[in-house]
């Protein structure tokens, strides 16, 4: 915050929700909430949109610092774990149809064409596992046990978006 305000960048408020677990997804057996936002979504959704409009009408500006959450230091663990543990990817090449998505998207810039095909390079990957979940062709795995597991891409959140739009017009 003091690095936004820095560049008078201010910090008016603060939110969190939590959603589908793109990672444990693809690592945990299937649970169901890993695979949803929270409860009342929709709900906590509107509450912030009406609390945006409020500054904006009020034209105040108050610093507001995100309150600590008991949960990060259960977090600290995986964190310690991905610098650890460090996955394979790999491509099938017989289902990859090299769209390019796995090395256009990739922000760590973890993916290189090799003999035409894509080619994972673990050194500066964070594991989102991005790639593995957008691949329209299902080729970049983890492993053959779950590559046929449910994939967090555009169609899934394209979804529950709908679903929270409309929980959001239910609620009018």
């Amino acid at each position: 915050i003091k690095a936004c305000a820095a560049k008078n960048i201010m910090v008016n408020g603060n939110s969190a929700y939590r959603g589908p677990a793109s990672d444990g997804a693809l690592l945990l057996p299937p649970i169901p909430f890993m695979f949803r936002y929270e409860r009342k979504i929709a709900q906590k959704v509107k509450l912030d949109i009406q609390r945006i409009e409020d500054l904006i009408r009020s034209g105040t500006c108050k610093i507001a610092c995100p309150p600590f959450k008991l949960y990060e230091i259960l977090n600290y663990p995986n964190k310690m774990a991905g610098k650890v543990i460090k996955h394979t990817l790999s491509v099938i090449k017989n289902f990859c149809v090299k769209c390019n998505k796995c090395i256009d998207n990739c922000i760590r810039k973890c993916w290189v064409t090799s003999d035409g095909y894509p080619k994972h390079d673990g050194e500066n990957c964070e594991f989102c596992f991005k790639c593995v979940h957008h691949c329209p062709k299902e080729a970049i795995i983890l492993s053959n046990k779950i590559r046929k597991r449910p994939k967090l891409n555009e169609s899934f959140y394209r979804g529950l978006k709908d679903g929270i739009l409309q929980q959001m017009r239910d609620t009018h």
